[in-house]
């Protein structure tokens, strides 16, 4: 909503450390000020006058668990995120001996680019109408909100323990917390997805 955009200063562009660096490799390109700028690494890359936070543990391609239904012999499901690498289709519930994939091209086959799942008929794995369990890596994702939107809960004080290797001659730290995050304003919150993995 526009009451969220009036300054654009308090706004924030988050996203993986790769998905940030193919943004400043894209921008290093234009034969501009910025462009030249990102190539040096001098200040802040922005987009559209947002600044960019890159987060290290956020994955480049998130690891997404979908569950679909076939409705008959060559019927097609859709992944709900397109580029799609590392697909793999078990059983909707899996049993507690481990299960063997189901097979590409034998009981499915999938169109990575869109995300669309074929039942394939001649295939003996897959029923004409299961509902299987879809693990895949999607495309790269970004958020947009305000820096303040994101809160940060401590349910206890963090805990610092320290010991001492004699044979290796090394002070050894533990620090623990528990931690959760939650937005405060979910109307405020954009979430980009199906981006490029290229310049």
């Amino acid at each position: 909503p526009t009451k969220f955009r009036r300054d654009r200063r308090n706004l924030r562009f988050i996203m993986s450390s790769d998905l940030g660096q193919l943004w400043r490799e894209r921008v290093a390109a234009r034969a501009t000020g910025a462009g030249d700028s990102a190539l040096q690494g001098d200040g802040l890359v922005n987009a559209f006058g947002v600044p960019i936070v890159e987060v290290p543990l956020m994955p480049f391609q998130p690891l997404v668990v979908e569950h679909l239904t076939f409705t008959g012999s060559g019927s097609t499901v859709t992944t709900k995120y397109t580029g799609v690498t590392n697909l793999t289709v078990t059983t909707s519930t899996l049993g507690s001996d481990p299960e063997t994939p189901r097979i590409l091209t034998t009981d499915y086959t999938v169109v990575a680019a869109t995300g669309v799942i074929t039942h394939a008929g001649g295939g003996s794995g897959i029923g004409t109408t299961d509902t299987v369990k879809v693990t895949y890596n999607a495309s790269p994702q970004i958020l947009l909100s305000h820096f303040e939107n994101f809160i940060l809960g401590f349910s206890r004080d963090i805990r610092i323990e320290k010991d001492r290797d004699i044979f290796r001659r090394v002070n050894q730290y533990a620090i623990s917390l528990k931690v959760a995050m939650d937005i405060e304003e979910t109307t405020a919150v954009v979430k980009g997805y199906n981006l490029g993995t290229s310049i």
